[in-house]
């Protein structure tokens, strides 16, 4: 057999190829055999017609399916020979066929593009360090939050300030619709308020219980029955106020957030460890965005198609999951085609990142032996109710290779940022996109 293989593209391969007569021949006798001892021709008991009249009956047909046949067995002894690994099934562009002559034919097909690295593309990279350790401000922040879930609210007589929270009768008429009302006992409004709330806010300050405010207005958005942009008349009447008070920072108050300290102090040690400990996972997910998108500026790769459809399917998986979390979906297979439209420059990174990172790992050789795999396994199932049967699901090829994939990548960056040349940042950045996400 000859063959010639040839990149037309980075990501896809051509091969042109003669397979020797006799192997086609050899093809032909054992397809003209199985079709005499497994079909019955009219005027012929099964297995006795003659082979020259079965050739004769089927005509080009016989042709076409045994070409179908033998160049992909071909094909799969070709790139197993040649240590290709294909991404998509060939695409036979042409074939000319006859019994007894050689059989040529052109196929094409993606395969993982070849990436020519050298270490100062992916080592000594400049990137930005955030801040890690916990601040006063930031540790105080926590405690308020704290004391916010304990406040309890009392009853206040007085102005109606920013820290107060309002109750009162709500009344909502359509403007153009009279018999369109609604009406609500016991509305609370208090500063950060949606829709009406915010609307009312701030009408309301200084005022007392028993006052009235009245608001002719657009509504902002969709309130109740009542559509955003509807014109409406709105009375709202304080039938009482109350004020949040927040417990004194002591060391009882600090049992009751945590048993486990002692007292303040201690509890204001921990909460800087936890802080710490958030900023630094932040910050690690930060420095790995950088290395992607440094990766992706400096490596020139183009993603296969095949690669970036299934990044598609993958993204419309993880979103899909997160609609469903939410309890909302798609409303239309056209709102999922502008979704994925939308995704084109994501999943383009995401395919680029994923093959650089890949690529990178081969030459630096990092492996991932199958004890670390089994310890990601031993994570992800550890206190779920359904563990044994999660843990054989993950034990599987498909899903161990694709953790195996996963570390393997967290491996490779956490090489890369070992050797990345890291200024330390004076303040805190914008949010990364994966916490955007």
């Amino acid at each position: 057999m000859k063959a010639e293989l040839e990149h037309t593209k980075p990501y896809e391969m051509q091969i042109k190829a003669e397979i020797d007569k006799e192997d086609v021949q050899k093809k032909y006798d054992e397809k003209l055999e199985y079709i005499r001892k497994n079909y019955e021709f009219k005027g012929f008991r099964k297995g006795k017609t003659p082979l020259s009249l079965i050739r004769a009956k089927l005509g080009n047909s016989l042709d076409d399916d045994l070409a179908q046949e033998i160049i992909p067995e071909y094909i799969e002894k070709i790139t197993k020979e040649k240590e290709i690994k294909p991404l998509t099934r060939a695409d036979i562009k042409d074939f000319t066929i006859k019994e007894g002559d050689p059989l040529a034919f052109t196929a094409t097909f993606e395969v993982v593009p070849d990436i020519s690295l050298e270490q100062e593309q992916y080592f000594a990279l400049p990137l930005t360090s955030r801040p890690t350790a916990a601040t006063d401000q930031e540790v105080n922040e926590r405690l308020d939050t704290f004391r916010e879930e304990k406040a309890v609210l009392k009853p206040f007589d007085g102005e109606i300030d920013d820290g107060i929270m309002a109750y009162g009768n709500l009344s909502i008429s359509s403007k153009k619709d009279e018999e369109k009302k609604l009406e609500k006992e016991e509305f609370l409004v208090t500063k950060g308020s949606f829709v009406v709330g915010e609307l009312l806010f701030s009408e309301l300050l200084g005022k007392k219980r028993d006052d009235m405010v009245v608001k002719e207005c657009e509504l902002p958005a969709d309130f109740e029955s009542f559509s955003k942009g509807e014109d409406v008349r709105i009375v709202y009447r304080v039938t009482s106020t109350k004020r949040k008070e927040l417990p004194e920072l002591n060391d009882d108050l600090a049992k009751q957030i945590d048993a486990d300290v002692k007292d303040l102090a201690e509890l204001k040690a921990k909460l800087k460890q936890n802080v710490e400990a958030y900023k630094k996972q932040r910050n690690d997910r930060y420095l790995q965005e950088q290395v992607k998108k440094t990766l992706v500026e400096k490596i020139a790769v183009e993603a296969p198609p095949f690669l970036i459809h299934m990044e598609y399917a993958n993204l419309l998986n993880r979103y899909g999951q997160q609609m469903q979390q939410l309890g909302i979906g798609f409303p239309s297979e056209e709102a999922k085609e502008q979704f994925l439209q939308g995704r084109e420059e994501e999943a383009q990174s995401n395919v680029k990142v994923d093959l650089i990172l890949t690529a990178i790992a081969d030459k630096e050789k990092i492996e991932v032996p199958f004890k670390e795999v089994k310890e990601r396994i031993d994570e992800i199932v550890t206190g779920r109710p359904n563990s044994s049967e999660m843990r054989k699901e993950l034990l599987k090829d498909s899903q161990f290779n694709f953790l195996k994939d996963e570390i393997r990548q967290e491996k490779t960056i956490e090489l890369i940022i070992s050797k990345a040349t890291i200024s330390e940042s004076d303040t805190e950045e914008e949010k990364t996109d994966q916490e955007k996400k």
